[in-house]
């Protein structure tokens, strides 16, 4: 029989989703986290992590070279490789570094914005297979076999109260948490309802700018801004399916020559069919980025309002978190 460790392969169990919170004695809750999914195979000379597209990423990421220091014997865990802006995590720095490839600005940006290697489960300690073991007991095999350290840390627990859980992690803007149950093994590969995340998702009503059409001539990329001091601001994208009613009426709209926001919107927008900023959209999202664009935006529908009221803020959702926060958790 193969060695996993040896072979490098296995595969991380992947997550389901549902809507609302819970409470539930049959669970534990974590927090969402907000960066790079990894398994980490650590052994008493060196640390390999990969992806879950089976890739090294450890050149991306040499501050957690050492890690294997910190575990007591050869395992593989599942974790998340995050980079914390003040105590909270940024995907921002996660992106960037997974398409830098110079070594000096690797270094440089390991220095600035470390990252830290979240452990959440053990797949494996010693030359023993433990996914077929119930979460509870893995839990007790992580916390015996890692050592926290300035790179390596555990996933913070909470027991049965999912649904205070959420209503505090939304308050912080957090992305959201985890469910899982206590009895579940570990399923590599495999979507199961064992383990289950709540988003936290956001929403807000957005001017309709301009839209591009996609390639396939089916969806449109709708064009998003909000008024600003000094005028409109180019705030991100949302796909619409072109058959939609929604989108009829959009494109019916006066256009204009040229973009109407204040400063001149990114590169890859500059080809659009400009309009008249009159309609209005409501668009859910996962959360602002770093530049104050929308992450992962879902159209929602039309709204009936005036395009001069639409105007942005700075919501407390994408605050600089403290430590005090993540500790009040």
């Amino acid at each position: 029989m193969t060695d996993i460790f040896a072979s490098q392969s296995a595969k991380p169990m992947l997550v389901a989703e549902t809507d609302e919170p819970f409470d539930s004695d049959d669970h534990i809750f974590e927090l969402k986290m907000d960066g790079e999914r990894c398994l980490a195979y650590l052994d008493e000379s060196a640390t390999v992590l990969i992806n879950r597209r089976g890739r090294h990423v450890l050149s991306q990421f040499p501050e957690l070279s050492d890690i294997h220091e910190h575990v007591d014997t050869r395992c593989i865990l599942d974790g998340e490789i995050i980079i914390g802006v003040g105590a909270k995590e940024d995907f921002e720095h996660i992106k960037q570094r997974s398409v830098v490839k110079n070594p000096l600005t690797i270094n440089r940006l390991s220095r600035d914005h470390p990252a830290t290697f979240v452990a959440v489960d053990i797949l494996y300690r010693g030359n023993k297979l433990l996914t077929k073991k119930p979460l509870e007991e893995r839990l007790e095999i992580l916390h015996e076999t890692v050592g926290e350290s300035e790179h390596l840390a555990l996933s913070r627990i909470i027991p049965r109260n999912g649904k205070d859980f959420f209503r505090r992690i939304k308050k912080l803007g957090l992305e959201g948490i985890i469910a899982k149950r206590l009895d579940s093994p570990y399923r590599m590969g495999i979507r199961s309802s064992d383990w289950l995340k709540i988003k936290n998702w956001l929403e807000d009503d957005f001017i309709v700018c301009g839209y591009m059409i996609g390639e396939r001539a089916a969806v449109a990329s709708l064009i998003l801004g909000q008024y600003g001091d000094d005028g409109l601001v180019y705030k991100g994208r949302v796909t619409l399916g072109l058959r939609r009613d929604d989108f009829a009426r959009i494109r019916s709209q006066p256009r204009r020559e040229n973009h109407p926001f204040a400063l001149p919107p990114p590169r890859e927008v500059r080809d659009a069919i400009w309009l008249r900023p009159a309609l209005v959209v409501r668009v859910g999202f996962m959360c602002w980025t770093a530049d104050w664009h929308l992450r992962q935006p879902n159209y929602k529908m039309l709204v009936d309002r005036p395009a001069a009221d639409i105007t942005e803020t700075v919501p407390d959702e994408v605050r600089e978190l403290t430590a005090a926060d993540m500790a009040g958790l």
